[in-house]
């Protein structure tokens, strides 16, 4: 019977001892799998962060290409419009209809380019509708007249103004569509 009044004494303080043990044992494992669960999702938000970061750099480098392949295109237009003023001679048939596509998507520069080179391109233009106006009033003038010697030295300055912006072009739009993290010097 002493056992037996032993184990009766102590059979709750040894049930309650055993209970917690398995309740330390229960929430250690729920635990350690919880931890392990939040170091997954660490991870996985470590690596979409990645690819986040991956598709941002991926769109930015597409929002800089396009942006340089319409800057171009104007670039583009304008050589095609000083060289086409530039070849006309007086009476050579450009008209300024012709001109018109090309003045179209020039035009679109103010979206594309700083302001700076928007006017540098409005006066390119204003100094091509000059030469073509020159020609037009002396296709309209009398050949033997003083007026016609004058416009045709206009327009040779004017053409020869041009060919100089035509030649100089790379140099006036090297900043607006160089890549600078490749033509850096070394």
């Amino acid at each position: 019977m002493y056992w037996y009044d032993v184990f009766h004494d102590f059979a709750v303080p040894i049930a309650t001892v055993l209970a917690a043990g398995a309740a330390v044992l229960v929430t250690h494992r729920l635990g350690s799998r919880q931890v392990e669960i939040a170091r997954q999702q660490t991870v996985t938000a470590q690596q979409q962060a990645a690819t986040a970061k991956q598709q941002a750099d991926t769109a930015l480098d597409r929002l800089r290409y396009d942006l340089f392949d319409k800057r171009y295109k104007i670039y583009e237009a304008v050589k095609e419009l000083i060289v086409d003023v530039v070849r006309n001679h007086p009476g050579g048939g450009l008209r300024p209809f012709d001109m018109r596509p090309k003045l179209l998507i020039i035009d679109e520069a103010r979206f594309f380019f700083p302001k700076e080179t928007c006017e540098l391109l409005e006066r390119i233009v204003d100094d091509c509708w000059k030469v073509m106006a020159i020609h037009g009033e002396r296709n309209i003038t009398d050949s033997d007249s003083p007026q016609w010697l004058i416009l045709s030295e206009q327009a040779v300055a004017g053409v020869k103004k041009l060919d100089k912006i035509r030649l100089d072009m790379p140099e006036l739009f090297e900043g607006a569509l160089s890549f600078s993290q490749l033509t850096r010097p070394s």
